[in-house]
């Protein structure tokens, strides 16, 4: 039981010491190119624990709503927010995404923050097999 413990206390050292860590990767959407981050660990568990398991009534747009924040924080929007609202072309910051971007490409963008994080279907499933054990 003591390796066990060293070895779990050396995974909560290694999570403690990279909770922060992000990287960017580039996406190109519309002709453009955006520096796009991954989430920190924080920003992770905020952004699975605010998605609805199992509702199938849950629409894309539903989805596409409670993830605006991760959007915005990912693609580093607040600047171009800031002089899109003072200029009255929107009315709150994350309006900035839906007047940035089509639909569709919203729906990319969603996909990619998922791929980059490790958020696919399968990673959540492997994590929530990992914890019932």
């Amino acid at each position: 039981m003591t390796v066990n413990l060293d070895k779990l206390l050396k995974k909560i050292e290694k999570n403690t010491e990279t909770a922060e860590e992000q990287k960017t990767y580039p996406l190109e959407i519309g002709g453009e190119t955006y520096e796009v981050k991954t989430m920190t660990r924080r920003q992770k568990a905020d952004f699975l624990y605010t998605q609805e398991a199992g509702k199938s009534n849950m629409t894309i747009g539903d989805v596409v709503k409670r993830s605006k924040r991760f959007i915005y924080d990912s693609l580093q929007l607040s600047q171009l927010a800031v002089k899109a609202k003072d200029a009255g072309f929107i009315k709150s910051y994350y309006d900035v995404i839906d007047a940035l971007f089509e639909p569709e490409q919203i729906l990319e963008i969603l996909a990619f923050i998922m791929k980059i994080n490790n958020l696919t279907d399968e990673v959540i499933e492997e994590d929530i097999e990992e914890v019932k054990k």
